[in-house]
């Protein structure tokens, strides 16, 4: 090969090459490689069952006993949670079933409620008998009609108290998955 000139039209360049040979067993690292989705899965799975435990807890703590319900509070022992999907789209759902939960947690518009359910709310909210209760009932109903229901927010206000501690979870459950992978 002539060389010629860098700045020549058409100029060859010579390279230098060094071929490494190495032999080495690969079968550990493939089979950790292997092994790796499933260490992600268990980890971030693990972590959010226990996220989508701490938002039931904190969503019950803000969530309002109603007049008929039992001590406990029906909304409140209706609250539960699921996780779906893959490591890659995992999801925790934390949620309730009751039919005026969503009520309760964005508040409604105003309309007018039915006669007679709010005689006893009035009796155990306000402490009025119940002749009293019977008599301030229309003036609620009326106060409904026009502003609806305040939003109680208790879903939402839970996650925002949580998230701390729901990244401390999910950045925990990373470290598990780097550190198994390296040691």
């Amino acid at each position: 090969i002539r060389r010629r000139s860098r700045h020549a039209p058409g100029a060859l360049a010579l390279m230098a090459t060094t071929i490494i040979n190495h032999k080495h067993d690969v079968g550990p690292v493939v089979r950790r490689m292997k092994e790796f989705p499933k260490h992600v899965q268990k980890a971030f799975t693990s972590a959010m069952h226990q996220a989508v435990l701490l938002l039931e807890t904190e969503s019950a703590r803000g969530t309002p006993v109603g007049v008929g319900d039992s001590p406990t509070g029906h909304l409140r022992v209706s609250i539960t949670s699921e996780v779906r999907g893959t490591s890659a789209n995992i999801r925790g759902v934390v949620g309730s079933p009751a039919n005026y939960g969503l009520a309760v947690e964005l508040g409604s518009k105003a309309h007018w409620p039915p006669r007679g359910v709010l005689v006893r709310w009035a009796q155990l909210k306000l402490g009025l008998s119940a002749k009293q209760a019977e008599r301030i009932e229309f003036v609620l109903r009326r106060a409904i009609s026009r502003r609806g229901t305040p939003a109680v927010q208790m879903f939402d206000k839970a996650f925002q108290r949580s998230v701390p501690r729901i990244d401390r979870l999910m950045r925990q459950a990373l470290e598990r998955v780097a550190r198994r992978s390296i040691g």
